[in-house]
């Protein structure tokens, strides 16, 4: 019997963490810059490997992807694509 066994890519506890403290920020610089929302919402990968002024997001590669695939229309629906999609990353 040959069978293919696919996972996710899981974090390790220190990229979690990493990635938790640049996505406080990234969530910081949105809040406080309607240009910047705007940009993360249209195109958060862009956005992301754009920083904010000077500040770099720097995220790990599933973590990137996840945001990178939100569509959403406001931060709030930004932030619960969030909640939804990046706690199947650290289970």
């Amino acid at each position: 019997m040959n069978s293919k066994v696919t996972h996710s890519p899981l974090l390790a506890t220190n990229q979690v963490e990493a990635d938790l403290t640049s996505l406080r920020r990234l969530l910081v610089a949105a809040s406080i810059s309607p240009t910047y929302c705007r940009s993360l919402l249209q195109d958060p990968s862009r956005a992301i490997k754009d920083g904010f002024g000077g500040e770099c997001f720097i995220l790990s590669e599933p973590t990137l992807e996840v945001l990178s695939s939100i569509q959403a229309e406001t931060l709030t629906d930004f932030i619960l694509s969030i909640n939804e999609k990046i706690p199947i990353l650290i289970h």
